[in-house]
């Protein structure tokens, strides 16, 4: 083909000329646009003044508050959640309300670039009166009532308990832009301020990119620059605002593995093989080897949910890791404890030292409900109150109870013989630390709660609740001073052991919540216990001879002349 004519090139150059001219005024247009919408933004902006009490009350919070920056997040992370609750509940009232938006959520972005940090939420928003009533003025009484508060104690806390926690953004920001926008006004609106300044702006926000909601930017200092990091972020998320019922969503940056072709590994393999196969005296060469992989990490920006763990006590036991599961639980715990006594229980004693989780049942119905169910989300319940009692103990800890029943077991065999019916076994037990002694159920008797309410039955089996008071089992504490003493006397035959194993027996039915049969034996062995303390003249006598009706002394004292000789002699009267 030949050159084109002149004619030809004149047109294609016109008509490039044109296009340009074209590109051109569109491109003037649009910064037209741009300057004169620019323009509008700023001649709309208004400047009010803070209140006296506000600018009080921001000099009081960075002032006093400077060491505990850290709140800032716990506050406007709590004021998105408060702005979420009203959108829920004003959707409930009005549908409309909700269908503008996105889901109810609440964003942060840190930008180390930039050195800011974006926190953003789909609640409520705020109209331009809101701004200014919100933003711009606070009740005095609650703005009095807080700089009284801080005045006295600095303390971080104090600046939720009185709504003015937007106001410790400047804890850690030189300027702060509010974007928002509201379902009452069409538009959306920037509020604006710097730290120290007596006054804030107000203007329409042309961008309009907020369906619904509020965005709010801290323009960090220059010292806070720690906080335009999304770890920093995580960690202060998880120490104050975990359990916000609203999802917190996170821009973190991750790494991801990717497996891609290592080029030099393959190449200089596929150099091995050609030469590996010229020396065969292969003539085609070595077959092409397969490509040589190597792991890359590639970084990713995503939304990521920093609150989505339920507390661990809401969560099924399989969600719940074993670290996590340590961590808050002690190592040795294994059952759910059962005391339908208060916390001086003596059956409590050595679990809580021990560290074990007890679960105190106080209204006398519980223990019919806990009856019914044996066990809770694998966690089998124990009632403390009976013989069954397992507990966690070392081999050692074995060996020395088994050694302390060898060693009592002259005391737990007299002891039943003078108790007789009264219990079903007396045994030692490493369950009490500091009672000496504690009476508890068998496996199929009555604790001492269902032994009260069996006995308020107006048509109770009386000879069931006898068999029932049978099935009680008295357990010795072998360390206690006064079951060593008792095993003395034991030993030596003294005729004061027998009074003082009926008073231990019915001072551990006491501590355990039994009711005991004869209140007056129990009262005379008090007073026989006084007199021998004090010297009296009832030292060394029965509850019988010391307390009896119509004058027991004088009765005493005139007995026959052979049984008062047999009294002088006996060496083991005290």
């Amino acid at each position: 083909m030949g050159r084109p004519g002149r004619p030809a090139v004149a047109a294609a150059a016109a008509a490039a000329a044109a296009r340009a001219t074209a590109a051109a005024a569109r491109l003037q247009s649009r910064q037209a646009r741009r300057t004169i919408c620019a323009s509008a933004a700023t001649a709309e902006a208004e400047t009010f003044q803070y209140q006296a009490e506000v600018d009080r009350l921001m000099d009081l919070i960075v002032n006093s508050l400077y060491s505990n920056r850290d709140v800032f997040l716990r506050e406007l992370v709590s004021n998105a959640s408060d702005a979420l609750d009203k959108i829920r509940l004003l959707a409930v009232q009005e549908v409309d309300e909700y269908k503008t938006g996105s889901e109810l959520e609440i964003r942060i972005r840190a930008d180390k670039e930039a050195n800011t940090i974006v926190i953003e939420d789909t609640g409520v928003g705020l109209s331009r009166e809101e701004l200014i009533s919100t933003l711009g003025t606070i009740a005095k009484s609650g703005t009095a009532k807080f700089m009284e508060a801080m005045k006295e104690k600095h303390d971080a806390n104090l600046i939720g308990q009185f709504g003015v926690g937007f106001y410790s953004a400047f804890l850690v920001a030189d300027k702060v832009t509010v974007s928002t926008k509201s379902n009452k006004d069409d538009k959306q609106w920037v509020w604006e301020s710097a730290a120290g300044a007596h006054s804030y702006t107000i203007k329409e926000d042309t961008a309009a990119d907020i369906p619904r909601g509020t965005r709010i930017t801290l323009h960090l200092k220059p010292d806070a620059t720690e906080f335009a990091d999304a770890t920093k972020l995580q960690g202060l998320i998880k120490q104050y605002s975990e359990f916000i019922s609203f999802p917190i969503k996170l821009w973190v940056k991750t790494s991801k593995p990717e497996q891609v072709v290592d080029e030099e590994a393959t190449a200089k393999a596929q150099e091995e093989a050609d030469a590996k196969a010229k020396e065969e005296g292969k003539e085609e060469g070595a077959e092409k080897v397969a490509p040589v992989m190597k792991t890359e990490y590639r970084e990713e920006a995503e939304w990521k949910v920093q609150n989505d763990n339920k507390p661990l006590w809401l969560r099924p036991a399989r969600e719940v890791g074993k670290e996590e599961y340590d961590a808050f639980f002690k190592t040795t715990f294994r059952v759910v404890c059962v005391c339908v006594r208060a916390r001086a229980s003596p059956y409590a004693e050595s679990l809580t030292r021990k560290g074990y989780e007890v679960l105190y049942l106080t209204e006398p119905v519980d223990e019919v409900a806990a009856q019914t169910l044996e066990e809770y989300e694998g966690h089998k319940l124990t009632d403390v109150s009976r013989e069954d009692l397992q507990l966690d103990e070392s081999e050692e800890d074995k060996k020395a109870l088994e050694g302390a029943s060898e060693e009592l077991k002259g005391l737990t065999a007299y002891m039943k013989k003078v108790l007789g019916d009264k219990v079903e076994k007396v045994a030692v037990t490493s369950r009490l630390t500091d009672s000496p002694a504690v009476v508890v159920a068998s496996k199929f008797g009555w604790s001492a709660n269902m032994e009260r309410i069996m006995r308020s039955q107006a048509m109770g089996d009386a000879r069931s609740a006898e068999y029932m008071r049978g099935r009680r089992i008295m357990e010795l504490n072998p360390q206690h001073p006064i079951i060593r003493t008792l095993k003395s006397k034991v030993e030596l035959e003294s005729r004061e052991a027998k009074e003082q194993v009926q008073l231990l027996y019915e001072a551990a039915l006491l501590a355990g919540g039994f009711m005991i049969e004869s209140p007056k034996d129990f009262a005379a062995r008090i007073y026989s216990m006084m007199e021998q303390g004090s010297g009296g003249e009832g030292a060394g006598s029965t509850p019988s001879s010391s307390v009896s009706a119509g004058g027991g002394k004088a009765k005493a004292k005139a007995k026959a002349p052979a049984e008062a000789e047999a009294e002088a002699v006996d060496p083991e009267v005290v």
